[in-house]
């Protein structure tokens, strides 16, 4: 069954499950103490280091907000993106609702991300966020659906299953910048990003941008070939997405206040 295309806010997702992978991981996972410099070099297979409840907390002990200038999640901000796969139309609602999810024991803020393809709705998701205070934005997990199937294979969440939290976005990226975004092998699920510049320039129908962080994501299980190139705007954050093959393309058409019910 055709893969339906992944949302610009969200890792690359991968199908593989991958038995070899896995021993490896375990192996790993043995490890008191991960080699940092090689994890740096290659986070797959690199357990994230999670810093721990109250790092994502402020002094006064209140849950940080997610204001991460590459990544802000303003609740109640609706992202609308649209551009095409394989030919055909994707159109992309992601709304940061005022929801929030205690995942690890860390509040999360709750995104809801809807993908239409053609004009009809491919994938339902609610993806959970949270900042630590060095300004790190992680991904703890994402509840996800493909219509009309109702396959959930892609979802996972930290704390269940060996999963554990990655980071979406560094609080201070740096060109060369490497990390891991996921961690739930047994759900296929083990992304990484590199950063390859601060510096783009990239129009898109919502407004032309400069000083754009660019980078390069990708899923530990699959060829590189099949990664995303993403750009992200100081102040908005997404702004435009494209595989490496050229098959699926997406930009930011619109960002919008909510007043409206909370999803």
């Amino acid at each position: 069954m055709p893969q339906s295309p992944r949302s610009p806010m969200r890792p690359s997702y991968s199908l593989a499950r991958v038995l070899v992978m896995l021993a490896a991981v375990i192996a790993v996972s043995g490890v008191a103490a991960p080699a940092l410099a090689q994890a740096a070099r290659d986070p797959c297979g690199h357990p994230p280091q999670f810093p721990g409840v109250n790092s994502f907390k402020n002094e006064d002990g209140e849950w940080n907000d997610v204001d991460n200038p590459y990544f802000p999640l303003d609740r109640g901000t609706t992202f609308i993106y649209e551009g095409t796969k394989d030919g055909q139309p994707v159109h992309n609602i992601v709304h940061v609702t005022k929801n929030t999810k205690m995942v690890l024991g860390v509040r999360t803020v709750v995104v809801h991300d809807q993908v239409f393809v053609d004009g009809a709705l491919a994938e339902e998701t609610l993806d959970f966020y949270a900042q630590d205070r060095q300004r790190n934005v992680w991904y703890f997990g994402e509840d996800s659906t493909e219509i009309p199937s109702g396959d959930k294979t892609g979802s996972w969440q930290a704390g269940v299953g060996g999963a554990l939290p990655g980071i979406i976005m560094e609080g201070q990226p740096r060109v060369g910048d490497r990390y891991l975004q996921e961690f739930a092998v047994a759900q296929g699920a083990q992304d990484r990003g590199r950063v390859l510049s601060l510096q783009a320039r990239v129009k898109v129908p919502y407004g032309s941008f400069t000083h754009v962080l660019k980078t390069r994501d990708g899923s530990c299980f699959e060829d590189p070939s099949a990664d995303e190139i993403k750009f992200f705007a100081p102040g908005v954050g997404n702004i435009k997405v494209q595989s490496l093959d050229g098959t699926e393309e997406q930009h930011l058409i619109s960002v919008t206040g909510s007043e409206g019910s909370d999803d």
